[in-house]
């Protein structure tokens, strides 16, 4: 079963690789062998599917996309050096990456991640797209964990069709 699974999880991969060619990828085995810690987590997908699990310490699109817009605080004023609309109580102040890490983007399976990071990078902002999703962190048996950081092993997968997971992980939608 685990082998049929990887079998549809590759040509998934391949179909999206093959619709994004312009969009650099990075693969679960690339991140493990460098070093989780040498990369920012993006995840692209909505808050429904997010609320389910999470690669841990992932950012959601929206953080991203707000600390990326944060300048340097200015003396004298609470707010300044924050995007408009967002006050200093609710944003982070520093950077969204450190020197030398790379910021790979993700969803379920790859593609709205690889149309995300061709957004990023045509404004100016490298990022790369995670080759098959979360389907691919699951298969190589890495950790997931939920909004509030607990571990879990449920993962949020559209539909029975895109259940592409094995045990220990637990497809829902």
């Amino acid at each position: 079963m685990a082998d049929s699974l990887r079998g549809r999880l590759v040509q998934i991969a391949c179909d999206i690789s093959n619709q994004l060619r312009d969009v650099a990828e990075v693969s679960v085995e690339e991140i493990l062998a460098k070093g989780v810690d040498q990369f920012v987590f993006v995840d692209v997908r909505p808050p429904a599917e997010r609320d389910v699990s999470m690669i841990p310490g992932a950012v959601t699109a929206e953080e991203f996309a707000r600390r990326q817009q944060v300048g340097p605080p200015s003396a004298g004023h609470p707010s300044a050096g924050h995007p408009a609309g967002v006050d200093a109580d609710h944003a982070d102040d520093g950077p969204i990456k450190q020197e030398g890490q790379m910021i790979v983007a993700y969803c379920t399976a790859g593609y709205r991640s690889g149309v995300f990071a061709r957004e990023q990078n045509k404004r100016g902002q490298p990022v790369v797209n995670l080759r098959g999703g979360l389907l691919s962190w699951c298969d190589q048996q890495q950790p997931l964990t939920t909004a509030d950081g607990q571990p879990t092993h449920r993962v949020h997968v559209y539909s029975r069709m895109w259940n592409l997971v094995s045990n220990p992980y637990e497809g829902v939608w």
